[in-house]
């Protein structure tokens, strides 16, 4: 079985007033593209998905 395992996207995160969201997207859409070229059988993300418990809509939208 094969799994990337990853941790804490924080999915929605603004530092310091900078939204966080396109860099964020760049990154799961790597990990999708590694997932496919490897043959992935389970992408496991231990932490947080979202930055806080209500996120935005525009957050939701970046889920694999």
């Amino acid at each position: 079985m094969r799994i990337i395992h990853t941790a804490d996207w924080h999915l929605g995160r603004r530092f310091r007033g900078i939204d966080r969201t396109f860099e964020i997207a760049i990154a799961l859409e790597q990990i999708l593209k590694q997932a496919k070229a490897l043959d992935v059988d389970a992408v496991l993300v231990a932490g947080d998905i979202f930055d806080v418990p209500n996120p935005p809509a525009y957050a939701e939208t970046h889920c694999l």
